[in-house]
């Protein structure tokens, strides 16, 4: 949570960002489904409209345990083979594919 925070901040989009749940934010951690719940309760969001995108089998495995849809993204810790492996419904090589498929990679270039 902190870090994010900071990272927020430093890039200029805190104002874009309804809020951040980390580590130290919530008694759980991911992938207790608890954490998952609380981001969607404070979106007022619901498990069959809500796409979770992550970057490793953690959050592909917080997707699954909260009945969400899991995007994954390869960003290098993980393997796209590991992230299919890990159940994810979509993989995307990098941000800007990811991005592409969420129509947002004209605004982001």
């Amino acid at each position: 949570g902190d870090s994010s925070r900071l990272i927020c901040d430093r890039l200029g989009i805190t104002p874009l960002v309804r809020f951040v749940l980390g580590a130290k934010d919530t008694p759980w951690l991911k992938p207790d489904p608890a954490l998952t719940r609380l981001a969607l309760e404070r979106l007022g969001a619901r498990p069959d409209e809500t796409v979770l995108v992550g970057d490793s089998p953690f959050d592909m495995a917080a997707a699954a345990g909260a009945g969400l849809t899991g995007w994954m993204v390869a960003t290098g810790t993980h393997t796209a083979a590991q992230l299919s492996g890990a159940g994810a419904d979509r993989v995307f090589p990098d941000l800007w594919r990811l991005g592409e498929a969420l129509g947002l990679t004209p605004a982001l270039r």
